[in-house]
Order: C-alpha cells, then structure tokens, then sequence
C-alpha cells in the first residue's frame, strides 16, 4: 500500500475538521494498530510543514503499545536470569515469547509474579522478618523468653496486619482511600522501604531489580489507563515509558513521541 492509497483510503484524515480546528484542539488524533502504525508515521513526518497532514498526530493503539513496552521489559533483562526465573513455571517455548511481548496475557502474570516476590523480600529485608515464620508453642503466653529481634519482628507483623486491615476496609467501602494515604503506619512502612532502597542501589543488581519493579508499576498504570480512559494518566505512562524505549532501542516509539510532541 503506498502513500497515495493511504490518503485515499482515509486513514489520514485529508483536512482537519471543524472540531479540531478550535484553538484549543489545533491537532488531529488518530489511532492505529501495527503495522500501519508506522507506515502512518513516515507519511506524516514526510509531509512538507504547511500541509494538512502534518497536523496529525499518529497514536499506537493500546494493545501494541503495552505489547512494545513488555517486549521492551525483555530486551532491557535479557540475560538477567528473569527468563529463567519464569521457566519454573511456564514451559521454554512459551517464555521465550513472553519475554518479547507476544504472548501478552501469559508475560503480564509472569511479570507480576516476580515482581510480587521481589516486593516480599524488599519487605523481609526491610522489616527483619522471615517470609515464612515457624510456628512456637507460646499457649502460654508467656514472653520472657522472646528476644529483642523477634519482639521487633512481631512489631513489624502488627504494622502489616494494620496495613492489611485498612485495605480490606476500603474495599468493603468502610473509609476513603484519602484517609488510608495519611495512615501513619503507612507512611512508616514505605519511609523504612525507601530508605532500604536508596541503601540497596549502590549494588547493580539490586539497582537492576528496582528499575525492573518501576517497569511493573508502569504496565499497572497503563493497564489503568486502558480500563478507565484517564487521558492525562494515558500521557503520564507514555512519559515514563519512554526512558525504557530509548534504553531498548525502541526507536520506532522513542522517534515518533518525541517528533510530534505527543507528550
């Protein structure tokens, strides 16, 4: 298909409309699904400046940019022992399209599963307590002979049972979210894990991992995004996408935002 049949054919609008004219809205806005996707994009960017094209904004639909930015994933931890991390629990074959963003709705389990045990040893390691606590004969009750580091393991139990009870609160619909944020035990909480972190960053792989988990918060966001049609939110996740994509080498995507300033 060349570049006359495209415009024939209307996938780019020939003339903005009346609605996009508005100063407000000077852009058209069009979405597209792989590959016409960047066929679109080299049309727009080779129309001279005063064209009607050239104010076309091209977009990648959802699916394909999620698709992307998971291939994405797995270029950037190639060699990193995730893939075979994800092998204890998915066959070979199957992981090794995972790991390029193909097998989208296996790759986002997979990729959340790590990431739920990466986040429970950053809190085992923060908090002093083990993922898997033996049980005592304590009936009882006595705790003359607990020690200093257990006592401060139950403490840190408690704050999570805390934590796990307000969440439960909320989504029966019992309190607002506002009032969960302003939790002390909370903020506790995430002020001990950040600190643990920025400690932790000097190891590279430590670094590596924390990145890969920032990757996981990103693919929730746009899920998000996807699900509810936040517009503002939509161009918050593309924004911390693009860091990755330029890492990965990504250059269809890096190229086309920054071009036309999507953001």
């Amino acid at each position: 298909m060349n570049r006359v049949s495209i415009r024939r054919s209307s996938l780019l609008p020939a003339r903005p409309s009346k609605f996009t004219q508005h100063p407000s809205l000077p852009l058209n806005t069009i979405t597209f699904d792989q590959p016409l996707y960047w066929k679109a994009i080299m049309i727009v960017l080779n129309e001279p400046q005063d064209s009607d094209i050239k104010t076309t904004i091209v977009r990648l639909g959802g699916f394909h940019a999620e698709m992307s930015f998971l291939g994405c994933i797995g270029n950037l931890m190639a060699g990193s022992g995730l893939q075979e991390t994800l092998e204890l629990i998915y066959a070979p074959n199957a992981v090794v399209h995972m790991m390029s963003g193909k097998a989208i709705a296996r790759a986002i389990r997979g990729h959340f599963l790590v990431d739920a045990a990466l986040n429970a040893l950053l809190v085992n390691d923060t908090l002093n307590f083990p993922l898997s606590v033996e049980s005592r004969d304590d009936s009882d009750g006595d705790m003359s002979q607990v020690t200093p580091e257990e006592q401060g393991m139950v403490e840190s139990l408690n704050e999570l049972k805390q934590v796990g009870s307000m969440l439960q609160k909320v989504m029966e619909g019992d309190i607002e979210t506002q009032e969960v944020c302003c939790s002390k035990n909370i903020n506790a909480i995430n002020e001990k894990l950040e600190a643990r972190k920025c400690s932790l960053e000097s190891c590279r792989t430590a670094a590596l991992l924390f990145e890969y988990m920032k990757m996981q918060d990103i693919v929730r966001c746009f899920i998000k995004v996807e699900r509810t049609g936040n517009w503002k939110l939509h161009l918050q996740a593309l924004y911390e996408m693009l860091p990755f994509f330029a890492a990965a080498r990504s250059e269809e995507h890096t190229s086309e935002l920054q071009s036309r300033q999507y953001l």
